[in-house]
């Protein structure tokens, strides 16, 4: 099954990792698209980039006003682009659990407290 907006997160993880300036604009623009932004704005590829960056480098931005910061971006645009890029991540490693896993992993979440 194809995944294009995990193949675009994919592809600009490995451009901060590796790449230089130019292919992690290419595909942070490439990663909003396939989260279905229509054109998005170069204010919209800097915090992509920044929450792409804060994943892939957690020692150069140590707390998220770091990387939007150092990214020029609004706190609102960073975190807005932070939800939607972590459910894509998030999604993934779902797939990856087995259906006992993931059962184990809601029962386990899911149960309440009891109050002594």
């Amino acid at each position: 099954m194809r995944r294009p907006a995990l193949d675009a997160l994919n592809d600009a993880r490995h451009a901060v990792r590796n790449d230089g300036e130019a292919e992690v604009v290419t595909t942070s623009h490439a990663l909003a698209l396939a989260l279905g932004v229509a054109k998005p704005s170069r204010r919209t590829v800097r915090a992509v980039q920044a929450v792409v960056a804060r994943l892939e480098l957690p020692g150069s931005y140590l707390r998220d006003q770091d990387a939007w910061e150092a990214h020029g971006v609004t706190r609102l645009a960073y975190l807005k682009w932070k939800q939607r890029i972590h459910a894509v991540a998030l999604q993934a490693a779902a797939d990856q659990l087995g259906e006992s896993d993931l059962l184990e992993f809601t029962a386990a979440h899911a149960s309440k407290p009891t109050v002594g």
